[in-house]
C-alpha cells in the first residue's frame, strides 16, 4: 500500500499540480472506495454491536442491512482471506434476523468465519455469532445464549374505558384487528401470536442446532438462559474457546496460514496422498455418524401418528368440553394451525396448552433436522460439482465495482 506521500505524488502525476483543483470523483474511482470495514492482515472485522434492527430508526443499534452488505462485501473482497464478528449486542428484532444469519452461513462456505462474544452476544447477537466456524467469549464478561423468541400486548382499554375514550374500531377481513391495544386480547388472537412465536422459535432452535453442530433436543434443553463467563458459555456449548478479539483473530490468521499451506501442498497430490485419503475417510465418517445420531433424536421426537378425520376431533372436542376441559377446542385449533395429527391424542390426555406447544415445536424442530439431513447430500453434490470452476470472486476488483455488483447500483461519485 502506498503512504500519503507516494500517494499524493502519484494524484499529482495523474491529474495536475494543483490538487485543490482535483476532480475527487476521478481520485475515487482510480483509487477505488473505502472498504466498509477495518482490514487486519488479511482479515475483515464486521462490528455487530448494540440493539439489532431491520430498520436504522428503529432502536438506534446495528441494522441486520448494515451487517448483509459488509458480510457480502467481505466474501467478495479479493483482499480478505477471513472474516471475524466482533460481537457485543443484547439481541434485537427477529424481522430480517434468520436472512441476516443465512448470509453469514454462506461467507462461511468461502471463507473462514469467526465470531467474538464481547460483554455480551444474546438473541439475535447469537443467532448470527452461532452461524460462525468458531465461537470465542470473554472469560470473566463474555456471555452467550438467551435462545428464545417473546413477543409482548398492550391492553389500554381499561385505563381508556376510566379516561372516558372508547375506540370503535371498523375493519374488513376475518382477523384483521386481532390483538389490538384497544381490545382485551381474545383466546383465539393470543393462539396465533403464540403459533408465531413457536414457529419462530422453532427456526431458532434450528438454526443453533445446525450451527453448533448439535440435535435440536439439546438446545431446546438449554433454555433462553444467558450463559455468562466462559466457564458457563463452555460447558453448554455454545462457545469454543475462551479468548478476546485479539486471540479470535490470531486464531483465524493461523487458519488461513494453514489453509494456504493445505493449498499449496493439494498442487501436488503424489505428495503425502494416503496422511490426505486417511484424513478424508475420517471426516466423511465422523459425518455419516453425526447424520445418524441426528436422524436417531428426529425419530425419537416425531413418531408418525394416524390423522384423524374433522368429525372425529369435533366429536372428541364435544365430549372433553362436556367432561370439563375447556382447552380442548383450542388445542384441536392448534393442532390444525401446525398441521399437527396429535390432537385427538392430547384431548384424550387432557395436556395443557403448555404441554401441546412444548410437544408440537419439539416436532416441528425434529422435522426441520430431518429435511436438512435429507438435503444434505444433494448439496454436496451440486457442491462438488463446481469444484475447480473459477467463481466471479477470482479477480482482485476495486471497491466501485464490487459494490456496485452487490447493491445492484452505480459507483458513487
Amino acid at each position: 500500500m502506498p503512504n500519503k506521500t507516494q500517494r499524493l505524488d502519484e494524484i499529482m502525476q495523474r491529474f495536475g499540480s494543483r490538487p485543490a483543483l482535483v476532480n475527487m470523483s476521478a481520485v475515487s474511482d482510480y483509487f477505488g472506495e473505502k472498504a466498509p470495514y477495518r482490514i487486519e492482515g488479511g482479515v475483515a472485522m464486521i462490528d455487530i454491536s448494540g440493539a439489532l434492527s431491520n430498520d436504522p430508526w428503529s432502536w438506534g443499534g446495528t441494522t441486520y442491512g448494515e451487517i448483509q452488505d459488509q458480510v457480502k462485501i467481505a466474501a467478495a473482497d479479493p483482499e480478505v482471506k477471513g472474516i471475524l464478528l466482533c460481537v457485543n449486542s443484547p439481541g434485537g428484532e427477529t424481522d430480517n434476523a434468520f436472512e441476516t444469519a443465512a448470509v453469514i452461513a454462506r461467507a462461511g462456505e468461502q471463507k473462514p468465519v469467526y465470531a467474538v462474544a464481547g460483554t455480551m452476544a444474546y438473541s439475535a447477537a447469537y443467532l448470527l455469532a452461532c452461524q460462525a466456524e468458531k465461537i470465542f467469549v470473554f472469560a470473566t464478561t463474555g456471555g452467550v445464549g438467551s435462545i428464545g423468541v417473546w413477543c409482548a400486548h398492550g391492553d389500554y382499554s381499561e385505563m381508556l374505558a376510566k379516561a372516558g375514550v372508547k375506540f370503535t374500531l371498523i375493519s374488513a377481513g376475518e382477523g384483521k384487528v386481532d390483538g389490538n391495544p384497544y381490545q382485551p386480547l381474545s383466546e383465539k388472537a393470543q393462539l396465533k401470536i403464540q403459533t408465531d412465536v413457536d414457529r419462530l422459535y422453532g427456526e431458532f432452535v434450528g438454526a443453533v442446532a445446525t450451527g453448533r453442530d448439535m440435535s435440536p433436543i439439546a438446545v431446546v434443553k438449554l433454555g433462553a438462559f444467558c450463559y455468562e463467563g466462559s466457564k458457563a458459555a463452555l460447558s453448554s456449548g455454545l462457545a469454543d474457546v475462551a479468548g478476546d478479539v485479539t486471540d479470535a483473530w490470531a486464531a483465524l490468521s493461523q487458519q488461513i496460514e494453514d489453509d494456504n499451506q493445505d493449498d499449496e501442498e493439494n498442487k501436488y497430490p503424489l505428495m503425502r496422498g494416503s496422511q490426505r485419503v486417511a484424513s478424508a475417510t475420517n471426516s466423511t465418517k465422523d459425518k455419516t455418524q453425526m447424520a445418524e445420531t441426528k436422524i436417531a433424536d428426529a425419530a425419537q421426537v416425531a413418531t408418525p401418528v394416524p390423522v384423524p378425520t374433522a368429525a372425529e376431533i369435533q366429536t372428541l372436542v364435544t365430549e372433553a368440553r362436556s367432561g370439563g376441559f375447556e382447552e380442548a377446542g383450542l388445542i384441536a385449533d392448534m393442532c390444525a394451525i401446525a398441521n399437527s395429527p396429535k390432537a385427538t391424542d392430547f384431548i384424550r390426555q387432557k395436556k395443557t396448552l403448555s404441554q401441546v406447544t412444548s410437544e408440537l415445536l419439539a416436532d416441528k424442530v425434529a422435522a426441520d433436522a430431518k429435511t436438512e439431513i435429507d438435503t444434505a447430500s444433494s448439496v454436496k453434490a451440486a457442491k462438488s460439482s463446481k469444484d475447480g470452476e473459477p467463481t466471479e470472486h477470482g479477480t482482485p476488483k476495486p471497491w466501485s465495482e464490487i459494490t456496485a455488483q452487490l447493491t445492484g447500483k452505480g459507483a458513487r461519485k
